[in-house]
């Protein structure tokens, strides 16, 4: 049975990767005492206190036989998807994850994967003690936290595991060609947090859509094909762009078993083409990003004009209003000026903003190209400054950045080498743009010595979230060249102390300090403590204010002390890494 073309917006989640869901969750633990910092200073004395670190153990077994399950990795995550604390059970099934600092919110215990890479588990993955775990979407809201003492090895026994089904079909195009490089996707209709994402596509045959095992889902799965980048199986057919789509039924999966014919039809999509140009010349205009919105005001689909100016955008669905804007507009070597960003129909747009109702709507057909879809471009202001340092007066390398009149910030380039920066393709604007400036030095092992500044040389501590009102704002008229807004940029800040061990207080060496600020963004790793002394030292941070947390891994040891220690944050926060 083939699959009814559903379009549903759950086949967008086959872009998210495991890297986003796991950065959106990297932060420190609440509590974490914050180090002010200012200009030209060191805030000295942040030092660390290890202690001991405990244990979380159990054993892998298998759900309907009770034997062992061996090879399995076994992760603690604290508040953030843990790095390091991953161990693979023995042949007895069992696991000792060790080196944890002790936690009253507890961790959660999962276990996913062969130890091998190259093999496939027969197992679902799974959270203590049964909730069905997929780690690109984060841990399961229903999973338990195993609290931990300080020093504590605590034992949580069996969890038993579930073997787990696999689902094969293929898709195919309206002509019965078969199609590959077709991603596929499976919701849990269950679990409505579980989505499992095929990491091998289809095949010329009847292919096996999904390598890992699935978790049983008592109310079946919702199986979507991801239509763009399919492509013909065998070459010969056209280029066609096609449209995602569900199949018609929820599909079953049984334990250790493969649903088959689980098969798919996807329908030819429609296209927009057009042609930018310059209002002024007539010269086509390359390399901008040309973004497409539903009537929703959501951006279904972007691309970018080629040398000719010309466009084409892919992959839509028919009978939908669109709007086409142009935005990122980059000048090419030749014009002197860049192009504001503007909507298909002559209206000016700020990118990130709500579109203008004013802009012409494009309606698509199913395999057609809506052509002729052109846009002039007008030229934008031009800005041009220098930006230098305090104390030397020498030029710096900066990121200079933009921001308009509500704080979003619009545009950003890097000074040349000579200090002196450009920007060519701004709107004009009587409130104001904001210029400031952070350093930038391309080596980790030679950090900042400036601070980062606004107009006026107000100082600022580097968050767009921060901006100080103070600041000078240039004033722009349409088409309008300003010169000579400079910016002068302070000396920057520090942290220093040591880590030492709580039992000896002996100083510990080669322990992983990383910098948060205050909202949780990492801004300073890769720094360690001394080797004799266990003493660091962090330079080149901005100033702030609302302080930074700094944080020491467990890793460190010393030569008297041969025992694992708990990561930890400045003031003694827990931080489970």
């Amino acid at each position: 049975m083939k699959c009814v073309v559903v379009v549903l917006s759950c086949v967008a989640l086959l872009v998210a990767t495991d890297a986003t869901r796991a950065d959106a969750e990297n932060k420190p633990a609440p509590g974490s005492g914050a180090v002010p910092v200012s200009a030209g200073t060191t805030a000295s004395g942040i030092d660390a206190v290890l202690d001991a670190s405990g244990s979380i153990s159990g054993r892998l077994v298998d759900k309907a036989t009770g034997k062992p399950v061996r090879d399995i990795v076994v992760t603690a995550f604290g508040r953030r998807l843990a790095v390091g604390s991953s161990v693979g059970s023995d042949q007895s099934g069992r696991f000792a994850i060790t080196g944890l600092p002790a936690s009253k919110a507890g961790y959660v215990i999962c276990a996913y994967d062969e130890v091998d890479p190259f093999e496939k588990s027969n197992y679902a993955a799974q959270c203590f003690p049964q909730a069905f775990f997929n780690r690109g979407d984060g841990l399961p809201p229903n999973s338990a936290r195993v609290p931990l003492g300080a020093q504590q090895n605590k034992n949580i026994g069996d969890i038993a595991l579930y073997r787990g089904g696999t689902i094969r079909g293929h898709v195919t195009a309206p002509s019965g060609k078969r199609l590959g490089r077709v991603g596929v996707v499976a919701r849990s209709l269950s679990y409505p947090y579980l989505k499992i994402w095929s990491n091998g596509g289809t095949h010329s045959r009847e292919g096996t859509y999904f390598d890992d095992a699935l978790p049983p889902s008592p109310k079946g799965w919702q199986v979507c094909f991801y239509g763009p980048g399919a492509t013909p199986i065998g070459g010969g057919g056209s280029s066609h762009h096609y449209l995602s789509g569900c199949y018609q039924h929820p599909v079953r999966v049984e334990p250790g078993t493969t649903t088959r014919h689980v098969n798919g039809s996807l329908t030819v999509a429609g296209s927009i083409a057009g042609k930018l140009t310059s209002a002024s010349t007539g010269k086509p205009v390359d390399a901008a990003e040309i973004d497409v919105f539903n009537g929703a005001g959501h951006r279904v689909e972007y691309t970018s004009s080629n040398q000719r100016g010309a466009y084409t955008a892919d992959g839509l669905h028919p009978n939908v209003k669109y709007r086409v804007c142009v935005v990122n507009v980059l000048p090419s070597a030749q014009p002197p000026a860049g192009y504001i960003d503007e909507c298909y129909g002559n209206v000016a747009y700020s990118a990130g903003s709500r579109l203008p109702a004013e802009a012409r709507t494009v309606h698509v057909r199913r395999a057609h190209t809506t052509s002729r879809i052109n846009i002039a471009l007008h030229a934008g202001a031009t800005i041009n400054g220098t930006v230098g340092s305090a104390t030397s007066g020498k030029p710096v390398r900066a990121r200079i950045v933009v921001f308009n009149a509500k704080g979003i910030e619009v545009w950003n380039t890097a000074s040349a080498s000579d200090g002196t920066f450009r920007f060519t393709n701004l709107r004009a604007s009587s409130a104001g743009l904001l210029i400031c400036a952070t350093a930038v030095t391309g080596d980790r092992d030679k950090p900042a010595a400036v601070a980062p500044v606004c107009g006026h040389d107000v100082a600022w501590d580097g968050a767009a979230t921060n901006l100080p009102q103070s600041a000078l704002r240039v004033k722009l008229k349409a088409q309008q060249h300003k010169h000579g807004i400079d910016l002068v940029m302070p000396r920057a800040g520090g942290i220093t102390g040591t880590v030492t061990s709580d039992a000896t207080g002996n100083p510990l060496l080669d322990s992983d300090i990383e910098v948060y600020d205050a909202t949780g963004e990492l801004v300073e790793q890769d720094v360690m403590s001394d080797e004799s002394t266990g003493r660091y030292q962090i330079s080149g941070l901005e100033p702030s204010s609302d302080g930074y947390l700094v944080c020491f891994s467990g890793n460190a040891h010393n030569s008297s002390e041969q025992k694992r220690f708990a990561g930890q944050c400045y003031d003694g926060a827990a931080w489970p890494h």
